[in-house]
């Protein structure tokens, strides 16, 4: 995923065929990696595209930027279309199904965020008796964010935030964290 946004940043500043070639890898990446990050970059990259090129005018009507976006979905369906067509094949013998229901069992609490690392060598002990449901699933509800991080990402948004990129990114943080809590508030 930051392969991604960084390669549209330089594309975003020059639009060449080639750089709209490393967005694809970028993307095809994410989606061989993990489906689940494949779908996710299918819902948020176009919104942080659109935010970051809506101050360009114009720039939807140059053929680079049409060059380019076409040269990055060739090369992302030319790289993950064989690991799609096996998913595909899977999901229609029944192997793999999801259904909405699913998604909301597994989808992620608000304090979810915040609870902390269960597994912490201090404080991991008293958060996991605090927290039985998450200790019990720690490999599906294990999100263990670092305070320090969130910090760090709050203080660059503050100190960043006339930088035109700062606002895609805090909207596409916000958009992660409500896939994150499913398809209905727990």
């Amino acid at each position: 995923v930051p392969w991604t946004l960084w390669s549209f940043e330089r594309f975003l500043a020059r639009r060449t065929i080639s750089r709209g070639v490393l967005i694809g890898v970028g993307v095809a990446l994410t989606v061989v990696g993990c489906w689940y990050y494949g779908y996710s970059t299918a819902l948020m990259f176009p919104l942080y595209a659109w935010w970051r090129s809506r101050s360009h005018a114009g720039l939807w009507r140059e053929r680079g930027w049409w060059m380019g976006i076409a040269a990055a979905g060739v090369v992302a369906a030319a790289i993950a279309l064989p690991f799609l067509l096996q998913i595909l094949e899977l999901r229609s013998a029944g192997t793999i199904a999801r259904s909405l229901r699913e998604m909301d069992a597994w989808s992620l609490n608000p304090w979810d965020f915040f609870i902390p690392n269960l597994f912490h060598p201090i404080w991991g002990d008293l958060a996991a008796n605090a927290f039985p449901v998450q200790k019990a699933l720690w490999v599906e509800r294990g999100v263990a964010l670092s305070y320090a991080a969130l910090f760090s990402a709050a203080a660059g948004a503050w100190l960043l935030r006339r930088q035109a990129s700062t606002g895609a990114l805090v909207t596409l943080w916000i958009t992660s964290v409500l896939i994150a809590l499913g398809p209905t508030l727990h």
